[in-house]
C-alpha cells in the first residue's frame, strides 16, 4: 500500500533485535471485542484504511 498509493520507499530489516520488559509479542493490537459484544460498537474503517487517511492527509498538510 505505502509504494502503491504513495510511492513511498521502503525496506524491512528482519535482522533488527527488539527488546521488550513485557516480552515478545506477535501482535500489537488488542484481540478484546467487549467493546463490539457490549456497546455493539463496529469500527468505521480498518487499520489499514485508516492509515491511508491519515498519510493521505498528511501530504495534503506539505
Amino acid at each position: 500500500m505505502l509504494k502503491k498509493d504513495f510511492g513511498l520507499e521502503y525496506e524491512i530489516n528482519k535482522d533488527l533485535e527488539f527488546k521488550n520488559s513485557s516480552g515478545t509479542k506477535n501482535n500489537y493490537y488488542s484481540e478484546n471485542n467487549s467493546a463490539k459484544e457490549i456497546l455493539n460498537f463496529f469500527p468505521e474503517h480498518s487499520s489499514i484504511e485508516a492509515l491511508k487517511e491519515e498519510i493521505t492527509n498528511l501530504i495534503k498538510l506539505r
